[in-house]
């Protein structure tokens, strides 16, 4: 009898035991980095834990008066001093803060085929809207004078 009532009292701490609430630690999120030879991944270092990601993720609810969407730029006709059109959209140029620095304009080519991609600061581009109410961007220089421009050339990622 008594090694029942053993038994029982070990069963109950133990079940007590699993119910104490506990505190997880903060997960972390670790980027999975696949070795050269593909056998197997192995985590890098820890980057970002859940907690600092949930506290520096600000959202934006809607668009504010003032701000433009890359999509409305990026392809966009491009039109020079004579209304003519000179090039369209193909990139944006951001700093590393977030800012809009330039703008490559593909010039030249048919269906992007010998394209020469030029790039200009953001400053210069002239947004104004056409008679139907569309955005019109313009350059203050000739589609030759593009032309005869260096070709941009993007830093190599790495």
């Amino acid at each position: 009898m008594v090694l029942v009532g053993t038994i029982l009292a070990t069963s109950v701490v133990s079940l007590a035991y699993a119910q104490t609430a506990t505190t997880p630690a903060a997960t972390t999120v670790v980027p999975m980095v696949k070795p050269a030879d593909d056998t197997t991944v192995t985590p890098s270092k820890p980057v970002v834990s859940a907690a600092s990601v949930q506290e520096t993720v600000v959202m934006l609810p809607r668009q504010a008066s003032g701000q433009t969407l890359s999509s409305t730029i990026v392809g966009a006709k491009v039109y020079g001093m004579s209304d003519e059109k000179i090039g369209d959209v193909n990139d944006l140029i951001l700093s590393s803060d977030g800012s809009v620095v330039g703008v490559i304009v593909g010039v030249g080519g048919f269906l992007g085929m010998d394209e020469k991609k030029v790039a200009v600061t953001y400053a210069s581009i002239v947004q104004t809207k056409d008679s139907k109410g569309a955005r019109h961007l313009a350059l203050h220089v000739t589609k030759e004078a593009l032309k005869a421009a260096v070709a941009f050339e993007p830093a190599k990622q790495g």
